[in-house]
C-alpha cells in the first residue's frame, strides 16, 4: 500500500493496493472512504503521488505496465 497527503492538507490522503483501488480518505471522518478508481481485474496499483505544482494531478504506478502512467484526477 501507498499513500500521499493532499498537498496543503492535513486531513485528505489518498491510498492505493494490491486490491487495485485507489481511495481517498479524510481523517475527520474515517467511518468510510471514497473509492476513486478500481482496476481492471483486481490489478494492483503499486505507487501513488500527488504532482509538486498541482494539486489535482495524481501519478499511478501499475507494476504490471513498463512505464508508469500519469492520470489527471479530479479535474
Amino acid at each position: 500500500m501507498s499513500r500521499s497527503w493532499l498537498p496543503d492538507s492535513s486531513d485528505i490522503f489518498v491510498s492505493v493496493g494490491a486490491d487495485g483501488s485507489l481511495r481517498a480518505f479524510d481523517l475527520r471522518t474515517l467511518e468510510h472512504s471514497t473509492i476513486l478508481y478500481e482496476s481492471a481485474a483486481d490489478t494492483p496499483l503499486a505507487r501513488i503521488s500527488f504532482s509538486n505544482r498541482e494539486q489535482y494531478v495524481l501519478f499511478l504506478l501499475f507494476p504490471s505496465f513498463p512505464r508508469s502512467l500519469p492520470s489527471l484526477l479530479f479535474a
